[in-house]
């Protein structure tokens, strides 16, 4: 078991294949772990609504990961160090704001939803769409397309999506003077009522797009 209740404080190290591959949410009992799953890409729920987490850090190896939920009932949670790479395309924030420092690999489209912040502060490689579904996104980093960042390291034929439907979604930028000639769907092109999207800059210096 490598989290309770009351702390999130552990390891996420499984093999991305085998009979440790994995690791899930325990709905009964003191753990708020259930410990390894036996299929690869499972889903990674930190807590749900009733069974909660303490803020903590937790340490990451080389994983596949599924959809990654934080639960309601839990704190503010860190993934730091390794790598992170998706085998689904979701990460639900419904607390108030989770941190991933981890890299984030692979090719798959992925979606934030929920209405909390989800802070991604790895250099990361990914090239799958980024649709802000629901809630925010905060990065200290935006680089041009094909450079890896917090958005991660799309192709400029991969345009990342700012609110999804009737969801609002909103991006936040929190580094330094940067430029970036990377470009941003406001809504949903294909709804009626597009719920549109807030962009905000909360760094130290100007963030000019090219």
């Amino acid at each position: 078991m490598f989290g309770t209740a009351g702390a999130s404080t552990g390891t996420w190290g499984a093999p991305t294949t085998g009979p440790t591959a994995g690791w899930s949410l325990s709905a009964t009992g003191a753990n708020a772990f259930a410990g390894f799953t036996t299929a690869t890409s499972d889903a990674m729920n930190f807590g749900d609504a009733t069974n909660g987490l303490g803020s903590g850090s937790i340490t990451v190896g080389t994983v596949s990961s599924g959809n990654i939920t934080f639960g309601a009932a839990s704190g503010a949670i860190t993934l730091t160090g390794g790598q992170i790479t998706f085998g689904a395309s979701s990460v639900t924030v419904n607390n108030a704001t989770n941190t991933i420092n981890s890299t984030l690999a692979g090719s798959n489209a992925l979606s934030k939803a929920g209405t909390g912040i989800l802070v991604l502060g790895g250099t990361n490689t990914r090239t799958g769409k980024l649709t802000i579904s629901a809630g925010t996104i905060s990065v200290g980093t935006i680089k041009n397309y094909g450079v890896a960042g917090g958005l991660g390291q799309q192709a400029s034929s991969t345009v990342d999506q700012l609110g999804a439907g009737a969801n609002a979604g909103t991006l936040i930028y929190t580094g330094a003077v940067d430029s970036t000639n990377r470009q941003f769907l406001i809504g949903d092109a294909t709804a009626a009522n597009a719920g549109g999207a807030t962009f905000i800059n909360n760094g130290s210096g100007a963030l000019t797009f090219n």
